[in-house]
């Protein structure tokens, strides 16, 4: 058990004392819980919530938040009454996967959207893992807010390197899909996308534009596209409204 502690105070004890604005404090927490559900083994208790919210300079409730994200994506596991634990990988079921727009279009309904925000980090270790970069280069992390027909369907939070895509923080996405820029501006064209799909609840600014109660359920859609080469592109994470959209799944049979 010491040994587990003595990682988890060590990498506390490795981040920047000065706590920056409250965007900055909110991304160390975040590349922190990442990097941490990366070294820890499974069945791991994750440092308390009060603990978290001391060192980084944030509201407890951010922390949850943090928290829940990873929840989110399976590599979190809460325990009512005991706390929260690295949780054991999921099995995954793959189907066919076709972009947003080509989605929409296809429900009969007209793909649009915004950029919400786009700010330039530097990467922590679990993200350079993630973009095939290294620790320390500059990615974008950029939110869009998907709408069809004009009302909120989906949020994508992406994650660009700016190495490969300099000056991509400058587009604002109103027109044309992120992938339709970086094919005509980079010449760079996803071959295969993988994503992962579970089902969540949304709390905070991600109801507030996804125009929903706080606890309403979402699918939460993460996954990479990656090119020819198999050089990741893109990663993201999309939490898209349960009330409006649908999964099918088609089975095809031989004869």
């Amino acid at each position: 058990m010491g040994g587990t502690q003595d990682v988890i105070q060590a990498m506390l004890d490795s981040l920047p004392t000065d706590p920056g604005d409250r965007g900055t404090r909110r991304a160390r927490l975040a590349d922190f819980l990442g990097d941490l559900v990366a070294e820890l083994p499974v069945g791991t208790e994750l440092p308390a919530e009060r603990t978290l919210a001391e060192h980084f300079s944030v509201a407890r409730m951010t922390v949850r938040e943090a928290v829940d994200g990873l929840v989110a994506r399976g590599l979190v596991e809460r325990v009512p009454r005991r706390g929260s634990f690295v949780a054991q990988p999921r099995f995954v079921h793959t189907r066919h996967l076709v972009s947003y727009d080509d989605d929409m279009r296809a429900r009969g309904l007209e793909p649009g959207g915004r950029k919400v925000s786009a700010r330039v980090r530097t990467a922590s270790a679990a993200t350079a893992r993630a973009l095939g970069i290294a620790p320390g280069d500059r990615y974008l992390d950029l939110v869009r807010l998907r709408t069809a027909d004009g009302l909120p369907m989906a949020i994508t939070r992406s994650q660009l390197s700016l190495d490969r895509f300099p000056g991509l923080e400058r587009n604002e996405f109103t027109t044309v899909s992120m992938h339709e820029v970086l094919e005509r501006e980079w010449g760079v064209r996803a071959a295969s996308h993988e994503q992962r799909v579970r089902v969540a609840s949304v709390t905070g600014t991600d109801a507030q534009l996804l125009e929903v109660e706080p606890g309403a359920l979402v699918f939460d859609m993460s996954g990479e596209s990656r090119d020819r080469a198999g050089e990741v592109i893109e990663v993201a994470r999309s939490l898209y409204r349960a009330d409006r959209y649908e999964i099918v799944l088609r089975t095809e049979f031989g004869s």
